[in-house]
């Protein structure tokens, strides 16, 4: 109808809360601030259900390549578990791993931590256990994080093709229900007037 003003107001009415939203939660999770707003971002995507599995096995993989790397480079084991859990971006994984190097200084073994939590899969714990034994940490290590990067990648395409579908069936269903909604009341208008 030409009312510019009006039409832009309801414009800004929706997209200015939303960008400030985004922008404060962008700001809030950065740095030692964004801890706990971290935190609760991994829980709640983490109840998702193939989200949350995504999630957590791409949070796996960047901790294994931040170990191995950290291990090649001679770092000891007691300071590389904290380093590559805080490389994982992952406030579960860094709480897990907060403690260990008491216990690691203590004799226990990192396979032995890694088995008796439950930040970590029996899958990762048993090849990761493996390789311990083994005396191949340097070989299991890049394995353990190309699976776990497929994994999570393949997890992510799924959840982005179910979203996908998700939108286009709730827009379908909006648009039958808006054309079964315009027949009946143009079909009632009819009827009604024949009486």
């Amino acid at each position: 109808d030409g009312a510019v003003g009006p039409f832009l107001a309801q414009k800004a009415a929706v997209l200015l809360p939303a960008y400030g939203l985004v922008l404060f939660l962008a700001w809030a999770a950065q740095g030692a601030r964004g801890r706990g707003v971290r935190a609760v971002v991994e829980a709640a995507f983490g109840a998702l259900p193939v989200i949350g599995g995504a999630l957590r096995a791409l949070a796996l993989a960047r901790l294994s390549l931040a170990l191995d790397a950290l291990l090649n480079a001679g770092v000891p084991v007691v300071r590389a578990w904290p380093l590559a859990a805080a490389a994982s971006g992952s406030p579960r994984l860094q709480r897990a791993v907060a403690s260990w190097p008491r216990q690691l200084e203590a004799g226990r073994s990192p396979a032995e931590l890694v088995s008796a939590s439950a930040a970590f899969p029996g899958q990762f714990a048993s090849v990761y256990g493996t390789g311990e034994v083994s005396g191949r940490v340097d070989e299991v290590l890049p394995q353990l994080a190309t699976y776990y990067q497929e994994a999570g990648e393949r997890k992510m395409r799924r959840a982005a093709v179910g979203f996908a579908w998700l939108v286009y069936g709730l827009a379908a269903a909006l648009a039958a229900f808006q054309i079964i909604g315009f027949w009946t009341g143009y079909y009632g208008g009819l009827l009604g007037e024949g009486e």
